[in-house]
């Protein structure tokens, strides 16, 4: 559909789209064996770092930012936690790829400017970068890779 060519280069960056698909199930596994069709040479990841997505409703943590009271295909935001979504990517043939320490100096060095007060950080986890308030993780971002 994309019409691309052998010497093209293909990056994929999701940013907060991903967690939609858990409602339907077999949906994510179908985007990223089309993202593996396209031969990408990178794939970015944002999503909230959260485990919205037990079934039952008593089992999602109550501290999380959302009360998650749809069910079914109506409860459309189903988050999950950087390795719940590490294990799903592994899962579907990829690899992560580590930001690296420039990447967490920028983030650091932003946060340090637009933050408006204390409180955020920027933390290096597995080599993803995570953003979050004092204790709590907010929003975890990871890059992938074909894995060979």
């Amino acid at each position: 559909m994309l019409d691309l060519r052998e010497d093209e280069v293909v990056a994929v960056n999701s940013v907060f789209e991903l967690h939609q698909l858990l409602a339907r199930p077999g949906a994510v596994e179908k985007v990223l064996s089309a993202v593996k069709e396209m031969k990408l040479e990178i794939l970015t990841v944002v999503e909230q770092e959260a485990n919205h997505n037990e079934p039952v409703f008593l089992e999602r943590r109550e501290t999380d930012l959302y009360v998650v009271a749809c069910e079914g295909l109506d409860r459309v935001e189903r988050h999950q936690t950087s390795s719940q979504w590490k294990t799903r990517f592994e899962s579907g043939g990829f690899e992560a790829v580590h930001l690296g320490s420039n990447a967490y100096k920028q983030a650091s060095m932003l946060l340090a400017l637009f933050a408006c007060g204390d409180g955020y950080r920027v933390e290096e986890n597995n080599g993803c970068l995570m953003l979050g308030w004092h204790t709590r993780p907010l929003i975890t971002t990871s890059t992938w890779k074909l894995r060979l």
